[in-house]
């Protein structure tokens, strides 16, 4: 009984220290974003998400995040999640706590087993494109 308890202590334990670093880091992003902000509009457009990329003290915090900036633009991409060109601060937070660490190999089974399904529909969709093709051309002329 004593080891189990102990055992559900170290859990508990440990998941609270998880959610401690997550707030954490959530604190730590909310500054970053603050400091991107350049216009103190509360949302940062790709002009001032670029020019703070490049600065050497950006990239040491994300780095620190384990947050690669070596592909700024798909970064801004993944950031951007609505596509309206802004960046607010729960986009922000989120999609950075998403891209902190190292993809997992599930991560990118994942996503290998999206690619796999979108080549299917796309060659699906061309196969049929090319049938409807076929069907709606005029038969052939006769030669006399």
């Amino acid at each position: 009984d004593g080891a189990i308890e102990m055992s559900k202590a170290d859990r508990h334990l440990a998941m609270e220290k998880k959610q401690r670093r997550k707030q954490e880091s959530a604190c730590d992003l909310l500054e970053l974003m603050l400091e991107i902000d350049s216009d103190g509009s509360g949302c940062i457009c790709s002009a001032e998400f670029m020019v703070a990329i490049e600065r050497q003290d950006v990239q040491d915090f994300l780095e620190a995040l384990e947050i690669s900036t070596g592909q700024a633009c798909a970064l801004w991409e993944v950031l951007d999640t609505n596509g309206d060109g802004r960046v607010d601060l729960l986009e922000f937070v989120d999609g950075m706590t998403l891209l902190q660490g190292e993809a997992k190999a599930a991560d990118i089974q994942v996503l290998l087993l999206y690619v796999r399904k979108l080549t299917d529909m796309f060659y699906a969709q061309v196969a049929a494109a090319e049938k409807v093709s076929l069907l709606s051309m005029p038969p052939p002329i006769e030669e006399r």
